[in-house]
């Protein structure tokens, strides 16, 4: 017969089914909590990705297409300090939100957008370099950051660079102690209230006609005066891409008699490209007189301007050879021609000055370095040096040496330092020696009214 056991769970079998239920538990709560930890980070980790790419979405589209940037520190952009007719781009204070600063023309201020919202714990960094100078490259260099909780926990860092259109200048303001965390810019042509005054005093004596070695060989277009036509439309084309741009011709020989009319690089590109078709070579090289007329027109047309319109004068002289000839007002003194302020009276402005003759307008020797020529260039020089009137930028057009022996002595005269001074042996170095003028001048314009800071 068997018997039957009554006997229940224990104590102890108890406790140890509770301890096992517990640890399972616990298991299965840890592998629970992991996951939704794994799915929360994913979710951080997708949220992050998403706000850099928008960030560097809005990057390229302000840094590409802009015509004008200029790399600011944080402590520039501020809603107290933004300079009208420029925008505005860079992180909220707060650091939560990526906002631009749209100037608004109908209004007549700036409308604030924000371009990345701010999205639970995430927080902005951006940083601006420009590396290489304007004339290298069209490069700007940024960093953007996003982080979680402003922790390296989740952070996010790019470094890219963008190359850009049709940027005519990009500054960088910033500094390694302060470094540039925002960017104002233009989109647009400019319209502010700095206009460029250009004299270009181009050299027309004789030699001119020659070809770059020295000699009258070969075909027409191998001549200076050709190849100096082609390059200089070419520059006048250039300009033409700006709406502040005057530019007179002052072309000089045996004196400099007949400078041409200022006219606007855009409205009037015509009329310029005929100006420079109609030169001609011939006679001496009387380059202190050429400097004497750009001078004196500089100043006349900047007695032009209106209220509120500040001219920036430049001056580009252009020689081929050195300076064999002065203008004086007696030949027995030896009194050098300083006056007369009307650039448009080419032919009387000598002969109805007193004691103007036939036979005392010009002293020098005509073929060879004078030094009557030299100290007249010495006293036009000074007046433009002595004042800071204007850039004056200075080019040696001639493959042989002995034709360059007036350029320094130029260029010291006027006050250009040795970066403006330039020697072109043909026709392709006359080119990038242009266009590296063209570059400096529009990018100087667009510096002269950049954003405050």
């Amino acid at each position: 017969m068997r018997l039957k056991n009554n006997k229940g769970i224990t104590l102890v079998e108890l406790l140890i089914g509770i301890a096992l239920l517990g640890i399972i538990s616990t298991i299965i709560f840890s592998m629970l909590n992991f996951g939704t930890k794994v799915h929360k980070m994913s979710l951080e980790e997708y949220q992050l990705q998403s706000s850099i790419r928008m960030a560097l979405e809005k990057t390229n589209q302000i840094i590409r297409y802009s015509t004008a940037l200029f790399a600011i520190p944080e402590t520039s952009f501020q809603e107290s300090n933004l300079t009208p007719g420029w925008h505005y781009f860079g992180v909220s204070e707060d650091k939560k939100e990526i906002i631009n600063y749209r100037w608004d023309n109908t209004i007549a201020q700036h409308v604030k957008e924000v371009l990345v919202a701010h999205q639970n714990n995430i927080s902005y960094n951006l940083r601006f370099e420009k590396i290489s100078s304007h004339s290298e490259d069209n490069l700007l260099r940024f960093f953007v950051e996003a982080s979680i909780d402003g922790t390296v926990y989740k952070k996010i860092d790019i470094n890219s660079e963008i190359e850009t259109f049709n940027t005519l200048q990009i500054i960088n303001y910033g500094s390694d102690t302060n470094p540039a965390t925002a960017v104002a810019y233009r989109g647009e042509d400019r319209q502010d209230s700095v206009i460029g005054h250009i004299a270009m005093v181009l050299d027309t004596s004789g030699s001119m006609a020659w070809n770059m070695a020295g000699n009258d060989s070969g075909p027409a277009s191998t001549r200076r005066i050709a190849i100096l036509k082609n390059e200089a439309k070419n520059l006048i084309n250039g300009f033409a891409q700006e709406s502040n741009i005057d530019i007179s011709l002052v072309p000089f020989s045996t004196s400099a008699n007949n400078p041409k009319p200022f006219r606007n690089a855009r409205l009037e590109t015509a009329s310029l490209i005929s100006d420079i078709d109609s030169l001609i070579a011939v006679g001496g090289t009387n380059t202190g007189d050429g400097i004497r007329r750009a001078y004196r027109g500089l100043q006349a047309h900047n007695s032009t301007l209106g209220p509120g319109i500040t001219p920036s004068n430049y001056i580009i002289i252009l020689v081929d050879g050195v300076t064999t000839f002065a203008s004086v007002e007696k030949t027995s003194a030896i009194n050098y021609v300083t006056h007369g302020n009307n650039i448009l009276d080419h032919s009387s402005e000598y002969r109805n000055r007193s004691p103007w003759n036939s036979t005392g307008q010009i002293a020098g020797n005509g073929s060879s370095l004078d030094s009557h020529g030299t100290a007249y260039v010495d006293l036009i020089g000074s007046m433009i040096r002595n004042t800071n009137f204007a850039k004056v930028y200075v080019i040696g057009f001639s493959s042989r040496a002995s034709d360059l022996l007036s350029v320094n002595d130029i260029a010291n005269a006027c006050g250009a330092p040795p970066e403006r001074v330039f020697l072109a042996g043909d026709g392709n170095d006359l080119s990038v020696v242009f266009e590296t003028i063209r570059y400096e001048i529009v990018n100087d314009l667009w510096h002269l009214k950049g954003p405050n800071l």
